[in-house]
C-alpha cells in the first residue's frame, strides 16, 4: 500500500504522476516503486491513469485517481511549484506551461520509429529521468540536450520472504498437448463464435470465459508442492508471450538440455497473454504447441516444463522465486529488466544475456551469462510500436544451453560467490536507498530551476 501525504514541509506543492498505475506490469510496479521514494516531497499527488482498460485491476495505490483536465485545472491552480512526471513512453507524454515536465519511459531496442516522434516529446521536456545507462545513450544518440537524471526502478530486500510458502496456485504440464485437448480447445473457440452470433460479444465473452476456465481445468492441474516434491526446486521464468521475450528460443533451449542431460529438473514458466483478453486456455495451447513440436523433433519424452496461467500477488511471486533454484530468460532486448532483478535481490542464479539494460546487474565474467548477437530483424508477431526491422539481441545457437550446464557443473561455493557478487553489484545500482539519495538529489535540482 502506498501511503499519501499532506505535509506542510513538503518541499514541492503538487505531483501529478501519469501512468499505468495499478497494473501488475513493468512499468505500473517501478512507477509505485519510484512513487512511495517521492510521497514526502509532495503536499498533494495525483495520478492519471494512462492503461487501456484501468478498472481490470485493483493493486492499492493511495492516491487521487484524476483525467489529464482535471490535473491540468490543477497545476493551473497551484501557486506553488508542480511537477508533472510522464511515466510513459515518449509519444504518451504531455506538457503543461506552469508545471516542470519530466519523462521517465522504457525501451528496450537501440532503433526507433521515427513516425513516433519521440525525439520531438522528449525535447518539449524540462527534464529527462532515465532508468539505465541504455537508454541514457539512446536518447544522447538523438542529439537531446535537455538534463538527463539516471533513476533505475527501486529495489528493496524484502523481496526475499522470512517465512516462505508456497503459492497455492493452478499450475499445468505443457506436455499435455493430447488430442483431447486441442479438440477441447478447437470446441471453445467455435463456442465462443457461435454465442457470440446469439447473443452479442459482451455476453459471449463472459460465458466463453467460463467454458475456457472449465476446459483448463480438465487438463488436471497439478501444484507447486507436488512439483517440488517429484522433482525439486525448480528453474523459473516469468514473461509474456511477446516476440520479444524469446520464448520459441527458452524452449528449444530447454528442450535440447533435457535431450542431452538426466538432470531431471523441472522448469515453471509464469507466463501471461500479451492481448489482456486472451484467455489462458489459448496461452496454453500455444506453448503446448511449441513444447510438443520440439520434444517431436529432440526425441525427448519429457519436456517437465510446467505453466502458471493465473495472476499473482507480489507476495506470491516472492515466495515463487524463493523456492526456485534458478531464474532463466531468453530475453532480445530490456528496458530495465525487472523479473531478473527481483531474481538477483532473491539470491538465486540468474541464467541471462547481459545485453541492453541488463549489463548493469552483472559483474564482470558472471558464470550464467551467455552470448547473443545483435541482429537487425523482424520479429512474428512484433508490437506495432517498435519498428519493423528492429535491432534485437539475439541468443547464439546453444548459448543457452551451455550456460544451464555451466551452472549444474558448478559448485554450491562458486553459485553462492556469484549470487553476492551480482547481488552487490545490482544493490549498488539500484537498491532502494541509492535510488532514494539520486531522487532526493534530483529533486533539490528541479527545485532550485523552479524557484
Amino acid at each position: 500500500m502506498l501511503r499519501s501525504t499532506n505535509l506542510c514541509d513538503a518541499k514541492f506543492d503538487l505531483l501529478v504522476i501519469r501512468g499505468d498505475l495499478c497494473s501488475s506490469s513493468g512499468y505500473a510496479t517501478a512507477l509505485r516503486a519510484h512513487l512511495r521514494i517521492l510521497y514526502p516531497n509532495f503536499k498533494r499527488v495525483l495520478g492519471v491513469d494512462l492503461h487501456p482498460a484501468p478498472k481490470r485491476f485493483q493493486t492499492p495505490v493511495d492516491l487521487t485517481i484524476v483525467t489529464d483536465d482535471e490535473a491540468d485545472r490543477e497545476i493551473q491552480a497551484s501557486k506553488e511549484s508542480a511537477i508533472l512526471l510522464n511515466y510513459c513512453i515518449p509519444s504518451e507524454a504531455r506538457r503543461h506551461p506552469l508545471a516542470h515536465n519530466i519523462l521517465l519511459f522504457y525501451w528496450e531496442t537501440s532503433s526507433t520509429d521515427a513516425s513516433k516522434q519521440f525525439p520531438l516529446f522528449l525535447r518539449l521536456m524540462d527534464s529527462i529521468w532515465s532508468p539505465s545507462p541504455f537508454i541514457t545513450k539512446i536518447i544522447r544518440g538523438w542529439g537531446i540536450d535537455t538534463p538527463i537524471t539516471e533513476i533505475p526502478w527501486a529495489w528493496s530486500d524484502s523481496v526475499r520472504p522470512e517465512q516462505p510458502s508456497l503459492p497455492s496456485v493452478r499450475v499445468f504440464q505443457a506436455d499435455r498437448y493430447t488430442p483431447l485437448f486441442q479438440l477441447s480447445v478447437l470446441a471453445v473457440k467455435t463456442l465462443r463464435k457461435l454465442i457470440s452470433t446469439l447473443i452479442g460479444r459482451s455476453r459471449s465473452y463472459t460465458l466463453s470465459q467460463i467454458v475456457a476456465d472449465q476446459v483448463l481445468n480438465l487438463s488436471q492441474p497439478t501444484s507447486l508442492q507436488k512439483i517440488l516434491e517429484n522433482h525439486g526446486n525448480p528453474f523459473l521464468s516469468l514473461l509474456q508471450i511477446a516476440p520479444r521475450k524469446g520464448l520459441p528460443i527458452l524452449l528449444s533451449e530447454w528442450i535440447r538440455f533435457k535431450a542431452r542431460s538426466s538432470v531431471q529438473v523441472p522448469l515453471v514458466l509464469k507466463i501471461s497473454p500479451l492481448d489482456r483478453n486472451q484467455h489462458p486456455l489459448f496461452v496454453a495451447k500455444e506453448v503446448c504447441e511449441m513444447v510438443y513440436q520440439l520434444r517431436q523433433r529432440e526425441r525427448v519424452e519429457h519436456s517437465d516444463i510446467y505453466l502458471i496461467l493465473d495472476n499473482l500477488s507480489e507476495n506470491d511471486l516472492d515466495h515463487l522465486y524463493f523456492h526456485s533454484r534458478a531464474f532463466i530468460t531468453a530475453t532480445l532486448g530490456e528496458g530495465f529488466g525487472g523479473p531478473i532483478a527481483k531474481a538477483i535481490f532473491s539470491k538465486i542464479p540468474v541464467v541471462s544475456p547481459s545485453h541492453t539494460a541488463l549489463g548493469t546487474f552483472f559483474p564482470k565474467d558472471y558464470p550464467f551469462n551467455f552470448a547473443t548477437k545483435s541482429t537487425t530483424v523482424t520479429l512474428k508477431n512484433q508490437l506495432p510500436i517498435y519498428p519493423i526491422s528492429s535491432e534485437w539481441n539475439l541468443p547464439q545457437p546453444g548459448a543457452i544451453y551451455e550456460a544451464i550446464s555451466t551452472l549444474y557443473s558448478s559448485s554450491d561455493e562458486r553459485i553462492r560467490q556469484a549470487c553476492d557478487e551480482a547481488y552487490e553489484t545490482t544493490s549498488a545500482y539500484c537498491g532502494e536507498e541509492n535510488v532514494r539519495k539520486i531522487l532526493i538529489a534530483e529533486l533539490d535540482r528541479v527545485y532550485e530551476n523552479c524557484n
